[in-house]
């Protein structure tokens, strides 16, 4: 039965890390302020990061990644299964925000990852104390294919306003006049 209901919630701090691939830095900007620029690394070509807005959809802390989820037997040039600190999951299929030691000497200069965003252990350390599930990661400056709009996180924030009301069975509102 449709009946009127009374909820309240409370919305945290503003949080959006804003990626950019060419300069190779995340700039994290907490309620409107510049909190820290840090310098990263993403996907490189043959695995470009996602470009597009997500969220942070989960922190798990100590992740094992391990190359055979993504089609990379271990013992491939490519393989790889390794533990990685701060963790925070950008994506379903696997792409994170995390501390990544062994790409230390590419923070800030190139794109060396199979598509996680890297960043030195303090870095990430500090972003994923400061971190909570939702949000806001933004993409660019690389080539890869655009976020997916559904099925792989919350990658529907990339679909324009019109395109929703296309599909809303409300469809466009009337503004006031």
């Amino acid at each position: 039965m449709d009946r009127d209901r009374k909820i309240s919630f409370t919305v945290g701090d503003s949080m959006v890390n804003k990626v950019d691939l060419t300069a190779h830095t995340m700039t994290v900007v907490r309620n409107g302020e510049v909190a820290r620029v840090i310098p990263v690394s993403g996907g490189e070509k043959r695995f470009k990061t996602r470009e597009g807005i997500r969220t942070v959809l989960s922190k798990d802390g100590r992740v094992i990644m391990d190359s055979r989820t993504i089609g990379i037997p271990r013992e491939s040039p490519d393989g790889y299964y390794d533990p990685y600190n701060w963790s925070m999951r950008e994506t379903v299929s696997g792409e994170y925000l995390h501390a990544a030691p062994d790409n230390a000497e590419a923070f800030g200069k190139e794109n060396v990852s199979h598509g996680c965003i890297g960043m030195s252990e303090a870095d990430a350390k500090w972003l994923y104390g400061l971190s909570r599930v939702g949000d806001v990661i933004e993409v660019t400056g690389t080539t890869g294919k655009p976020m997916d709009h559904f099925g792989n996180g919350y990658g529907d924030w990339n679909l324009p306003w019109s395109q929703w009301l296309a599909g809303s069975e409300a469809g466009e509102r009337p503004t006031a006049g």
